[in-house]
């Protein structure tokens, strides 16, 4: 599988609906609001086996800059977005995780603004680098180190460099392997 390098994905979701995605592991990429394609289901083109599903949100009275990351779960082994006509994404069953109520890992800290206020917009899904993702599993090993998580996190971090082909860095040794 040739590796590209934008092809994970962070979706903005309703707080209320975070629980029932993690259960069942999919996540729609919702309706094209306007033009040509308008009503029609946006086509998850960049998304293989090899991409994660960023869940993210924030609440009614928080603002964009608040947005927080709220779990991960990478596609099934079998998922490739530009063969997807309903707009659902499924899950791999084994590597999921989310992040507890109680703990804030701020979205937009992973992303450059140059200065600028963050915004979202109204798409319900956006690309990002592949390395960024890999950075965001890292600080999920740490944030996770204790918790009954914290397998489950370690191992979705070592596959997801795997089938990327990054190298694989210890959280708190800086080792790499």
């Amino acid at each position: 599988m040739k590796i590209t390098p934008n092809s994970q994905a962070a979706f903005d979701i309703s707080m209320n609906g975070f629980e029932k995605i993690m259960e069942s592991g999919m996540l729609s990429t919702g309706l094209y609001l306007s033009g040509y394609s308008k009503g029609r289901v946006r086509i998850p083109s960049r998304l293989k086996p090899n991409s994660v599903c960023l869940v993210t949100g924030l609440t009614d009275t928080e603002k964009e800059i608040e947005r927080r990351i709220l779990g991960a779960f990478m596609v099934k082994d079998d998922f490739f977005g530009d063969q997807c006509s309903n707009g659902i994404v499924e899950g791999h069953d084994k590597y999921k995780v989310y992040i507890p109520a109680d703990v804030n890992l701020p979205y937009w800290s992973y992303f450059e603004n140059n200065g600028s206020v963050p915004c979202w917009s109204k798409v319900p899904f956006r690309y990002f680098p592949n390395i960024t993702m890999k950075k965001i599993l890292l600080d999920m090993t740490e944030l996770l180190a204790g918790t009954k998580q914290e397998a489950v996190i370690n191992e979705f971090y070592r596959y997801f460099c795997e089938i990327n082909r990054l190298p694989i860095k210890q959280a708190k040794t800086g080792e790499t392997s």
